[in-house]
């Protein structure tokens, strides 16, 4: 994104992640956008992206798809994932630079 302050940024490439499950493989395919105010937060999200997909992997990996399947375990999640970025962000740049989080895909199979 370039020049139009506060707005989104797009993560980049969607993420997969494996789900928990005793019997099939399961996965959550998802794509992230984030709200920022300003260039400089534009920056540190380019800069630590490898970091973001990193604890997006973590955080995301394993969890229970029957709780994700419901609007409040996805708002939960949102909740969750958001401050765990702005913590890992904090602590490699200073600047937490996510506002907000959106999830614009969200695919369980």
């Amino acid at each position: 994104m370039t020049g139009n302050y506060p707005g989104y940024v797009s993560m980049g490439p969607y993420l997969i992640v494996n789900l928990a499950s005793e019997d099939a493989a399961k996965f959550l395919r998802l794509d992230i956008d984030f709200y920022v105010l300003n260039a400089q937060d534009n920056d540190v999200i380019q800069q630590y992206g490898i970091a973001i997909r990193d604890r997006l992997i973590t955080l995301l990996g394993g969890r229970d798809m029957e709780v994700l399947q419901g609007v409040e375990g996805r708002e939960a999640l949102r909740k969750e994932t958001l401050e765990a970025l702005r913590e890992t962000l904090m602590r490699f740049a200073g600047n937490p630079a996510i506002q907000d989080l959106y999830f614009t895909a969200f695919v369980m199979q």
